[in-house]
């Protein structure tokens, strides 16, 4: 779409440790894909703690408010935190735990026809590899109430895993 949006940013430090991070999202999400959807609102707060120098946390939650057509509304939001422990200056261990809520399948997609909710839990093993690149291996399971994974055999589960590798190169 061509509409204006608004986004802000504000942080804060309130120590050489600790950053504390809000962000804001105001517009127009009106498009061929989602031609029902009007004004979308959005924040995030977020904190990285730095708990020593070879352990850092990370904390977020966000949310959203979705505008309808038909002068409804749907939300969203999630929760994680993560810690990252230096073994060397070439490898980390880092671990993550989650929970996501999206009960009208706003962000998530129109392929659930339940509310989407969901937790998950993950490790990694980070290896660098030189000045710009990183490899990653990391281990990821997802947790619902309802039957939302399926496989490939078109099966439905209430819990799913998978061992996913990534390399990354930044110039």
């Amino acid at each position: 779409n061509n509409s204006k949006s608004l986004g802000t940013q504000l942080e804060y430090r309130p120590g050489k440790n600790l950053l504390i991070n809000w962000n804001t999202y105001t517009g127009n999400e009106r498009s061929l894909l989602t031609p029902t959807f009007r004004t979308r609102y959005f924040s995030d707060l977020f904190f990285i703690y730095q708990v020593h120098s070879h352990f850092l946390m990370t904390a977020c939650i966000y949310g959203g408010i979705q505008e309808k057509d038909n002068n409804t509304s749907s939300t969203w939001w999630q929760a994680n935190i993560n810690g990252r422990y230096q073994l060397s200056d070439k490898i980390s261990l880092s671990g993550r735990v989650e929970y996501f809520e999206d009960v009208d399948n706003t962000v998530i997609g129109n392929n659930y026809l339940i509310p989407f909710s969901a937790g998950s839990a993950g490790l990694c093993l980070n290896l660098k590899l030189g000045d710009n690149a990183l490899f990653r291996l990391e281990q990821r399971s997802f947790f619902s109430k309802e039957l939302l994974f399926e496989n490939t055999q078109q099966d439905f589960f209430k819990s799913y895993s998978m061992i996913i590798s990534s390399l990354t190169a930044w110039f």
